[in-house]
């Protein structure tokens, strides 16, 4: 009986962890996601040239 208690237990605290992980990760997308998506334009930008680069070589 108390193997699945604490097997309820895990499964509580898991499903737990993951809606705050879901709560935090939502929450820094929309916070962040100006800023990631420049960032990410740059790293695109830069890796057409170094891609660009490379095929002259």
């Amino acid at each position: 009986m108390d193997d699945i208690k604490s097997y309820h237990d895990i499964i509580y605290q898991l499903s737990f962890t993951s809606i705050y992980s879901l709560i935090v990760y939502v929450y820094v997308e929309t916070h962040c996601l100006y800023r990631l998506r420049r960032l990410y334009i740059l790293i695109l930008i830069f890796h057409r040239k170094s891609m660009q680069n490379s095929r002259k070589i």
